[in-house]
């Protein structure tokens, strides 16, 4: 029996929606009438539609539980850098982190259910 695809049309569908609230926020929008929005300093406007850009464009090409990793990873730096602490260092480390969750989840399975 044939398994049925999923449609990429629809996965791709949120990624451009959210690219688009990302683009026309950095260009359109003043970052301190947002930087208060909802907890001080956070601009969640901007990171959450960042993050779900992210999360979907990669969920089209790679599994969902590693574009969840890489799209926080990529938030977490980008918030770091808006506090200016985004360095190499932090970006390896980051990143090391992303890739060893990844191994620990890929080596140990869940185990099945009765």
């Amino acid at each position: 029996m044939r398994q049925k695809r999923p449609n990429l049309f629809f996965k791709i569908l949120p990624a451009l929606f959210n690219w688009l609230l990302v683009v026309l926020q950095v260009l359109f929008v003043d970052p301190v009438s947002v930087q208060n929005l909802f907890i001080p300093s956070a601009y969640l406007t901007l990171f959450i539609p960042l993050f779900l850009a992210l999360f979907f464009t990669s969920s089209c090409l790679l599994n969902k539980r590693l574009s969840l990793m890489m799209a926080l990873g990529i938030v977490v730096f980008f918030y770091l850098r808006l506090w200016s602490l985004g360095t190499m260092l932090n970006l390896l480390l980051i990143a090391s982190l992303v890739i060893a969750l990844e191994y620990y989840f890929r080596s140990n399975p869940p185990p099945d259910k009765p």
